[in-house]
């Protein structure tokens, strides 16, 4: 029998002026999907349980490695905020995901826009892979 988890994700991206996206996505029948990753900590503002957690996770998950952007863009680690929008940008995996505003966007541009958030000149070059 498999398994059909649902992730909650808190990809925290300033997609506006009025702050953060929240974005899930519903796997496949296949996958078995860990709903923590990181997210509540990412969501009460708990920054350093939140990288623990994302750190045990799946590194070619490309919502974990968005949240983990988003959590050393928070700690003031640009370098490794952009190293983890980029592996994002980057994965062999992506999928779309549902923004909190009722958007549907790929999880390369969230990370894009969450890297051009950062480092404005940076969005563009990776975007340009």
């Amino acid at each position: 029998m498999k398994k059909l988890c649902i992730r909650a994700l808190a990809v925290m991206v300033s997609l506006s002026a009025t702050g953060s996206a929240l974005a899930s996505h519903a796997p496949s029948l296949s996958e078995t999907v860990d709903v923590t990753a990181g997210a509540p900590a990412l969501m009460r503002g708990d920054n350093e349980a939140a990288l623990k957690q994302m750190l045990a996770a799946d590194a070619n998950d490309p919502a974990v490695l968005i949240n983990m952007g988003r959590v050393h863009a928070r700690m003031g680690h640009m370098s490794e905020a952009a190293k983890a929008f980029e592996a994002a940008i980057t994965s062999r995996n992506h999928y779309d995901v549902l923004l909190s505003d009722g958007r549907i966007m790929d999880s390369r541009q969230v990370a894009r826009l969450s890297l051009q958030h950062i480092r404005p000149s940076a969005g563009q070059r990776v975007a340009g892979r």
